[in-house]
């Protein structure tokens, strides 16, 4: 049994499931866990479960149990630093946990390594800034952040005045502060300059609560100690495995239709896109040059990241890293704040058709990190970070204009095609919601390349898409998606 539970694939969330009901059997022998527990312990994926599952909590309950309680005091602070999310419902494992004397001290020993850990935490002067802009305030009224709570003031509308974000902060809170009692104020200053001047510390994002998804980004952070090997932390988040992006693809919508394919949810599902922020961090520690120093060493893909930056200076490096001339001018398109016109979806179409290589390059990008997908509930990448803004209200699914020519770049595509008009994607777990907020984006593709290769199917997919008065009928209509077909059908059809 053990043998075959060790053969199991640690990057999906069902082998998980699986531990977890092998360690809580009520019939399982102490010897049998302890096993399997100490062979789990020297794999190097181990840590895949410490974030989105209860084994943390499992894996202390045995050790408490079995006496080995530096190990048990071990697991829980490892369980911190990797930003585990999920507690066990099982009501011997509480028990075990709440009594433990072993529990409370080690979580105590891991908030004392830094003091800002400890409540009333940190100041919003000492947070990392986000977002940072000057001008009237945009709504009936808001708090002056640079009063204390005792004798604040209200900033009315129309009001100069500081709009600022901070990391760790609400992440959708804009906060707002009066410009003399901002520039006043010493600690606002430097954290104004640092923010403008990429001239942060990695030990100013350290946080008490974790803030990703991704397992390694949340260890990173969190046991920064003042030394780092960038190259080799970029290829982790290039190669790191059970953070991919999943779904479910169904005949029709609704609950009950019959599915046509599912991915395996990984364990750490979506957390991929984590990648973009971690990016941004390294560059608002001063790290930019170091990265593109790093690009040789990583996947031919991983480039294409750094466009998600609304920096003209780095998409411009890229372009010329890439060796493709105009792509910094197509990306500034592709991810506008605003809907495109049918002549700047044409050029990014054609752009794609005469560039396969990054097409190719595109794809791989698109389905590792996700960028190409709105989810309102979880923004990846974060657009309440002033270099992220571009990518609210879905603007960021129009980088896969790039693709209409090539729907196996993104295999996804491709399989849409095949399963026909009126697929669709299924609602999942939060993280997943992306894809269906962004159907209206993936349809336009394959109406868009059968349009171009003049293919019969077309009037079918035109009868399911665009005839409707559904709301992703609405949206076709808002992102003139009959318009760029009638378009792409006057272009030469290229094999």
């Amino acid at each position: 049994m053990i043998n075959e539970l060790m053969l199991m694939d640690r990057a999906l969330e069902s082998t998980w499931v699986r531990y977890l009901e092998f360690l809580q059997d009520p019939e399982l022998a102490p010897a049998q866990a302890v096993d399997f527990l100490d062979r789990l312990a020297v794999e190097p994926d181990e840590y895949l479960g410490y974030t989105n599952t209860a084994f943390p909590d499992v894996r202390t309950m045995w050790l408490l149990r079995l006496g080995r309680d530096e190990e048990a005091a071990a697991t829980r602070i490892k369980a911190l630093d990797y930003g585990c999310q999920r507690c066990s419902t099982n009501k011997a494992v509480t028990a075990w946990l709440e009594a433990s004397a072993v529990v409370r001290e080690a979580k105590a020993r891991y908030y004392r390594r830094w003091p800002s850990h400890i409540p009333p935490y940190q100041e919003l002067s000492t947070l990392p800034l986000t977002w940072l802009e000057r001008g009237p305030v945009p709504v009936k009224r808001m708090w002056d952040a640079c009063k204390p709570e005792s004798r604040r003031k209200t900033l009315l509308k129309g009001t100069d005045a500081y709009l600022f974000r901070c990391f760790a902060a609400a992440h959708n809170e804009k906060y707002a502060a009066s410009p003399e009692l901002f520039d006043a104020d010493p600690a606002m200053a430097e954290n104004k300059r640092k923010y403008e001047r990429d001239a942060y510390n990695l030990c100013e994002y350290r946080t008490r609560e974790a803030q990703f998804d991704a397992p390694f980004i949340n260890h990173f952070l969190a046991t920064y100690s003042g030394t780092l090997d960038l190259e080799a932390l970029l290829r982790k988040a290039a190669t790191e495995r059970g953070g991919d992006f999943t779904y479910k693809l169904t005949a029709g919508y609704g609950i009950g239709s019959p599915v046509l394919f599912a991915d395996e949810r990984n364990v750490n599902y979506c957390s991929n896109g984590d990648t973009v922020y971690l990016l941004y961090i390294l560059k608002k520690c001063g790290y930019l040059e170091d990265i593109f120093k790093a690009l040789p060493s990583l996947p031919e893909d991983f480039p294409l990241l750094l466009m998600c930056f609304a920096d003209a200076g780095i998409r411009q490096r890229v372009e010329e890293y890439m060796g493709l001339p105009g792509l910094a001018a197509m990306y500034d398109l592709a991810f506008a704040a605003r809907r495109l016109n049918v002549r700047e979806q044409v050029r990014l179409v054609d752009f794609g058709r005469k560039n396969p290589r990054f097409q190719n390059l595109l794809g791989a990008s698109l389905s590792r990190y996700g960028y190409h997908i709105y989810n309102q509930y979880t923004p990846k990448p974060d657009w309440f970070v002033q270099e992220f803004a571009q990518f609210s209200c879905a603007f960021c699914a129009d980088v896969l204009l790039f693709l209409v020519s090539a729907p196996d770049a993104l295999p996804l595509l491709r399989q849409i095609m095949e399963y026909g008009p009126g697929t669709q994607f299924e609602g999942g777990p939060m993280l997943s919601y992306g894809f269906d907020f962004c159907w209206p984006y993936f349809s336009r593709n394959i109406l868009g390349y059968l349009a171009l290769r003049g293919d019969s199917r077309l009037a079918a997919w035109q009868e399911a898409e665009l005839m409707k008065s559904d709301n992703y009928a609405a949206m076709h209509r808002r992102l003139k998606t009959q318009a760029l077909v009638d378009a792409l059908q006057k272009l030469p059809s290229r094999a």
